[in-house]
């Protein structure tokens, strides 16, 4: 999965959606080299690993949730399975989210900073 990373990049220039197809097609011969049941085609094979992303964001996410629950029964418990470690870690920030430095008193802290930064000249 790692050395056809760059294929996965946002450039949706028409160079690199040719590179990309190129290389999605070299992902795709590999895969059913390997597959033990019936060959995927190209558009199967990029839908299988959007579901992939999509649950491995669901699964972060509902982590992330679990994160900051306030008591008020067991703790949940959330499988996590070897290909959502290697999909996580793959994809980075774009699975488990960004976290915010101001949070809900964000308006409070910039409004603070300018009073300092203008009292400041």
């Amino acid at each position: 999965m790692c050395k056809y990373k760059h294929i996965f990049n946002s450039r949706t220039d028409s160079a690199s959606k040719v590179t990309k197809t190129q290389m999605w097609e070299t992902v795709l011969t590999e895969f059913n080299a390997e597959a033990r049941g019936s060959a995927r085609n190209l558009k199967s094979l990029q839908t299988f690993w959007k579901n992939i992303k999509r649950r491995t964001k669901d699964v972060e996410g509902e982590i992330r949730r679990q994160r900051y629950v306030t008591g008020g029964g067991p703790p949940v418990s959330i499988r996590v399975d070897r290909i959502h470690e290697e999909v996580r870690d793959f994809m980075g920030p774009a699975a488990e989210g960004m976290d915010n430095p101001f949070d809900s008193d964000g308006q409070n802290l910039l409004s603070n900073i300018y009073f300092i930064t203008f009292n400041a000249l």
